[in-house]
């Protein structure tokens, strides 16, 4: 967050990437979402800022942006569903993304809550709020049962597999830091049925997949991120382990 800010008061912007590719490099990901962070405090066109960050991970700025706005904005981006008037096209989906993610934490990891606030949203933007509460239940702090992390699942229904790809994001995460976590390894295997290192595997076949048919950003076509994300859905689609429903775990 600081380094964005002093990229935006003061150019040339060179500090952050300069982290990103040095000391920062385990965390990567998260810079780039604490960077989201600053977003919409500081006089800068997203679009502009997005466009000097890493092709592949630079939408991660989105969705600490949304996650922002959603924690902090709550009546506006919650309640109203209002979305940033500077952002458009595959930037909003990502902003979404962070949106849900703040929802674990704005309503304590309250189950119920967390539903019923989803379900509000437009059925078109409910898929990217799920998989930003995907990666929150298996990245922060382990608060949830695995009763509750399948409720979640359930409760998804249709965009189950974006559940799923958050979660995959997640475990990429803490692979990254060096710093898995129990409760990661949880989320992971309700939802996916094996544990934080097997679905990381997973992810990064995707983004293999996703590299053999180019990182560049082509008009008319996903960016790069959002094709990954694809390949982790399918490979959760196509997995030989079913994900544990509500009522099975509870059993």
């Amino acid at each position: 967050m600081g380094l964005m800010l002093l990229d935006s008061l003061f150019p040339p912007a060179r500090r952050l990437p300069a982290f990103v590719h040095g000391p920062g490099a385990p965390y990567r990901c998260l810079v780039y979402i604490g960077a989201g962070l600053v977003l919409p405090r500081v006089p800068l066109n997203p679009g502009r800022f997005l466009a000097r960050q890493d092709p592949f991970l630079r939408w991660l700025v989105l969705d600490g942006y949304g996650f922002y706005e959603g924690f902090f904005s709550w009546r506006d981006t919650v309640e109203r569903h209002a979305l940033p008037r500077r952002i458009g096209g595959y930037a909003a989906r990502a902003f979404d993304q962070g949106v849900g993610r703040s929802l674990w934490f704005s309503t304590g990891a309250n189950v119920e809550r967390i539903i019923d606030t989803i379900r509000a949203f437009p059925d078109r933007r409910q898929g990217d709020l799920w998989s930003g509460i995907g990666l929150a239940c298996a990245y922060a702090a382990g608060v949830m049962d695995r009763a509750a992390v399948a409720t979640l699942l359930d409760a998804a229904g249709s965009h189950r597999a974006d559940v799923a790809t958050g979660t995959a994001v997640a475990s990429v995460f803490r692979e990254q830091s060096g710093q898995p976590a129990p409760h990661t390894d949880l989320a992971c295997r309700v939802v996916w049925g094996r544990g934080e290192a097997a679905v990381a595997a997973v992810a990064h076949e995707a983004g293999r997949a996703t590299s053999r048919a180019g990182l560049a950003d082509r008009p008319g076509t996903p960016p790069a991120y959002e094709r990954w994300r694809r390949e982790i859905r399918a490979a959760w689609s196509s997995a030989p382990v079913a994900a544990a429903t509500a009522e099975e775990v509870r059993a």
